[in-house]
């Protein structure tokens, strides 16, 4: 299966689930890969991939978790570190 560049959105409006199943069911050969996170870090974040309209695989770390934060620092482009000095940087 040929891989193809991500789209990057940003938008005030909750992840699109609805939207990508719909699409997944037009589309049933492609497989959808979603990375969500709310810039509430750690909260409604995670990683669903949804082929044929069904939910094949979902990472979603429980909220507020290590795992939440970490998660999401990666898909907004935040550097983190658990258990350091760091943190999370916001600008």
């Amino acid at each position: 299966m040929r891989k193809s560049p991500p789209i990057r959105s940003i938008s005030a409006l909750p992840s699109p689930f609805p939207v990508i199943f719909k699409l997944s069911q037009k589309y049933p050969d492609v497989e959808i890969d979603l990375r969500y996170a709310d810039e509430d870090i750690g909260y409604n974040v995670g990683e669903i991939t949804v082929c044929a309209g069904e939910l094949i695989d979902d990472n979603s770390p429980q909220y507020g978790s290590a795992t939440a934060q970490e998660l999401a620092a990666d898909i907004l482009g935040l550097f983190h570190q658990v258990n350091g000095a760091v943190g999370v940087l916001i600008g």
